[in-house]
């Protein structure tokens, strides 16, 4: 599983509590994957498709982020294999900006290479390709949460039970 590059660039360390929840998201520019999913649970599902007409748009995704209370957005920016940088790449990191300036939530940004791929051999269809690759980017996020907390070791009694993310 690739790393997330949001770890490779460091802009502090964020605790994020059991209780936090995330919206995240497989943007496209003429649809986009949405999951939601809880750090207690750990988990992910998929809660829907955002279709944009006529140009993209970040309204739709404010009906999302209202229903479901997030604590934070994940956003999925895809690379080349090689880890380079395309287009989709840039259109991903301005639409992270937008949703951080418009929602004045975290965004944490999470390498998306072969969600698709993985969604499709895990059963999506192309009715729900889109949110099930969300939902690959979020647990792709809640793996590497976990990762980072068993390089850190467990918390010892007393001490909080969240779990670190450098973004």
């Amino acid at each position: 599983m690739p790393v997330s590059r949001a770890s490779a660039a460091p802009m502090g360390s964020q605790a994020w509590p059991q209780e936090s929840s995330f919206l995240a998201f497989d943007l496209g520019k003429k649809k986009s994957g949405v999951a939601y999913g809880s750090l207690l649970l750990g988990q992910s599902q998929a809660v829907g498709v955002i279709q944009q007409k006529g140009g993209f748009v970040l309204d739709p995704f404010a009906a999302f982020i209202k229903e479901w209370s997030p604590t934070a957005l994940v956003v999925g920016v895809p690379y080349h294999p090689d880890g380079q940088a395309h287009d989709n790449t840039r259109f991903a990191k301005r639409v992270a900006q937008q949703l951080r300036a418009r929602f004045h939530l975290k965004v944490i940004e999470v390498d998306e290479r072969y969600s698709t791929t993985q969604a499709l051999s895990e059963g999506a269809q192309a009715h729900n390709v889109d949110a099930l690759s969300a939902c690959v980017i979020l647990n792709q996020f809640f793996a590497q949460l976990r990762q980072a907390a068993a390089l850190h070791g467990a918390p010892e009694e007393g001490e909080s039970n969240s779990i670190s993310h450098e973004s």
